[in-house]
Parts: C-alpha cells; sequence; structure tokens
C-alpha cells in the first residue's frame, strides 16, 4: 500500500480550469480578454494562478464560457484557505512569513476556522 507516499491536497486555482478551458475551445487569452472587456494582463496573471478570481470576473467568464460563475469563485475560495492554512500553519511553527503579520495571521485563523466550517455544512448540505 503506498499509504506513506500520499501527496497532500491542493485546491486547484481557477486559473487552470479557465486554461484548460481556452486550450479544448481553441480560443486565445487575447481574444477572451477582449471578449471578457478585461485586460490580457489580468487575465493572464488568473490563468498562471498569480491573480485571484473576483466576482465581476468569475461573472464575465461564465457569460464568456458558460462556466458558472460559483464554480470559479468555490475554486478561488478553496485555494485561498489553503495558501493562508498553509501561512498560519508556519506562524504557528515560528517560520517566519513575508505576506502576513502576526496581527493579520491572528484575524485570519478566526476567519478561516469560520470560512471552513461554513464550507464543511454546505459540503454535507449538498
Amino acid at each position: 500500500m503506498i499509504a506513506n507516499n500520499l501527496e497532500p491536497f491542493e485546491p486547484t486555482h481557477p486559473g487552470k480550469l479557465l486554461k484548460a478551458e481556452l486550450e479544448c475551445c481553441n480560443i486565445s487569452q487575447k481574444q477572451l480578454a477582449m471578449d471578457m472587456g478585461v485586460s490580457y494582463t489580468v487575465l493572464n496573471d488568473i490563468v498562471r494562478g498569480k491573480r485571484p478570481v473576483n466576482t465581476k470576473f468569475a461573472l464575465l467568464c461564465e457569460k464568456a464560457l458558460n462556466i458558472p460563475a460559483y464554480l470559479l469563485l468555490r475554486l478561488q475560495t478553496g485555494n485561498a484557505a489553503s495558501k493562508l492554512q498553509g501561512a498560519l500553519e508556519n506562524f504557528k511553527k515560528g517560520i517566519p512569513n513575508n505576506s502576513y503579520s502576526t496581527e493579520e495571521l491572528d484575524g485570519y485563523s478566526m476567519k478561516l476556522n469560520e470560512l471552513l466550517e461554513s464550507l464543511q455544512k454546505e459540503t454535507i448540505n449538498e
């Protein structure tokens, strides 16, 4: 059994889904950016996982690509929560973090716990 060799789960950034959809539909990022009315740089940053998806962008994607906005937003929430959880775990271990101050991590810790609880409730109710 390979249970000892399991890789930790890492949520998918919504940009990976967008990249796959663009490739499947043979649409260039430049063309999609023009169709959506967003800058190429914004779209490219999202596709590369360097920028988060917000509600407005998700709705534009839904209109242009027929990808449900809620799906992109759920992927983004899971990705952000995972990154924050990793930062919090490192903080508790004493590993320095350049992205967040101690006060921010304390506040985010409470928000993350609330977010994870609400996501668990949603999953159970589906």
